[in-house]
């Protein structure tokens, strides 16, 4: 190759664009993002053919919810769990008696590291039926709070906006979680944890009588449906729990307000499965626009 001609090869060469090094980062970063919140959805593996939008991801058959496990023996006495305006309930509807004595058995609970936080207080009003019941997966730590809460402060806000565009208020819903004690922040409940709350639970769903459950977030499917299936593959379709193979409830599962907070853009699928439960359940006028944007 003559000078010349050399000299040409590299001027070709300098004159095309080089990558700019914030703009890499920024597409890593951005990538990082989307794989992380594909694993969160389900999303475990990529074909290497065109056409991912035509895999259709399978399902496994859900197992039987297993029977509650009998409680152990109590070991620690904490104080009684008190609650104000609590109402009776005839034997048709909620049966405050034993919600009563189901908090006070976690409150007197030492099954794991958790019981040595704040368990779960009484609810307050006790609905005379329970139309919806709703179910979460823990309650962070609300010791330094000044009014205690669901989920958190800033995913009871989104609740709280969820229940009122199904038209109910909030004290016609009955809310819990399947981990009966409360979480530091930082700290994730794990299988140990959820198998020692589930007779909780059982017990309570038992109690209270819905008519149909909302359980949102990977773990409360767990609690309820007892499968490992993401929420992403459970959701939009009513499914069967039988809490004591007695009496059948539907359930809807759907994303936590905690995972909505963080995926803005999921909001839209967890109304359609809200929009379903009052359809068939509720049977009031709801709004039309999407709660917590």
């Amino acid at each position: 190759m003559s000078a010349k001609n050399k000299t040409a090869g590299e001027k070709a060469h300098s004159s095309k664009p080089q990558p700019d090094a914030c703009r890499l980062v920024r597409m890593g970063n951005d990538l990082r993002r989307l794989l992380l919140f594909h694993q969160q959805v389900g999303i475990g593996a990529y074909p290497m053919v065109e056409g991912l939008e035509k895999i259709t991801l399978r399902t496994r058959r859900s197992r039987p919810s297993s029977p509650p496990l009998p409680l152990p023996a109590r070991k620690k006495v904490k104080k009684p769990v008190t609650a104000q305006k609590v109402s009776g309930a005839s034997s048709s509807g909620t049966n405050v008696k034993a919600v009563k004595e189901i908090f006070q058995n976690i409150a007197d609970c030492v099954q794991c590291s958790l019981s040595e936080g704040v368990p779960l207080g009484l609810p307050v009003r006790f609905p005379h039926k329970v139309s919806l019941m709703i179910i979460g997966d823990y309650c962070l730590d609300t010791s330094k709070e000044q009014a205690a809460c669901f989920f958190g402060m800033a995913e009871d806000k989104m609740l709280a906006k969820m229940i009122s565009a199904l038209g109910l208020k909030q004290e016609d819903v009955y809310i819990t979680n399947c981990i009966k004690c409360c979480c530091s922040d930082g700290i994730i409940p794990g299988d140990e944890q959820l198998q020692k709350c589930r007779p909780y639970l059982a017990r309570e769903i038992a109690a209270v009588k819905p008519a149909v459950i909302c359980a949102m977030g990977d773990l409360s499917a767990k609690a309820v449906l007892d499968t490992t299936e993401p929420v992403v593959r459970l959701r939009g379709t009513f499914r069967r729990y039988r809490y004591y193979e007695e009496h059948p409830v539907e359930v809807m599962v759907t994303f936590h307000p905690r995972f909505l907070l963080a995926h803005e853009e999921m909001k839209r699928a967890t109304w359609n499965d809200l929009q379903q439960i009052q359809k068939r359940f509720l049977m009031s006028k709801v709004n039309t626009s999407t709660p917590g944007q």
